[in-house]
């Protein structure tokens, strides 16, 4: 998958304008937080990585509107490159870090990240490698992404015969929930097949 395809790709899931997320993707680049390859000016043949697929998905995900701060501070407005650093480096929530059936703690490299980056990163992964098909042992399961849309917190959830582990990373239990994007199963299966194997 090059930088192009992901551009089309990510444009049509998240209904997102294909120049705004051009943008973001030159904006991400220009971070050293995108691979640029060789072919062309702008590297748009560059192969795409899990870790570059997610900073495109994340830099659409979280809106650009002011976030107030903590403290209530005046807002700042984020940059796209701000806004994507600041959703990965989300730490896991105690308070939600590991939720759902008692007896179903998925042992799988995402339910062991300590951000939410690394842990979207793992999921996708294990998607292009197998290895959550192998851990399911072949039956049918279903994973998410849910991104609060001012990027306070990420939930990563794994349902498999009845059975439901939720991660949380970041302020899980925000009293202001304004808007959320959900990667669905299917969306994120549908990124792995384009994406191939890890190379």
């Amino acid at each position: 998958m090059t930088r192009s395809d992901l551009i089309d790709f990510i444009s049509n899931a998240f209904l997102v304008p294909h120049g705004t997320v051009a943008e973001y993707a030159k904006q991400l680049s220009a971070a050293e937080m995108l691979t640029v390859g060789v072919q062309g000016p702008h590297g748009h043949g560059a192969r795409m990585t899990t870790r570059d697929a997610v900073n495109v998905i994340l830099a659409c995900a979280v809106n650009s509107k002011y976030k107030q701060s903590v403290a209530g501070r005046a807002p700042q407005k984020e940059s796209v490159v701000e806004r994507v650093k600041r959703v990965r480096d989300l730490r896991g929530d105690p308070q939600g870090k590991i939720t759902g059936s008692p007896d179903f703690v998925p042992d799988l490299p995402f339910f062991r990240a300590d951000t939410a980056g690394a842990a979207i990163d793992a999921l996708l992964d294990a998607a292009r490698n197998g290895l959550i098909v192998r851990w399911a042992d072949h039956k049918d399961y279903f994973s998410n992404v849910t991104i609060e849309s001012r990027g306070e917190y990420v939930l990563l959830g794994l349902n498999l015969e009845q059975k439901t582990a939720i991660c949380g990373f970041g302020q899980t239990l925000h009293p202001l929930v304004e808007e959320e994007t959900r990667l669905s199963f299917m969306l994120l299966a549908l990124l792995a097949k384009k994406l191939g194997p890890p190379g």
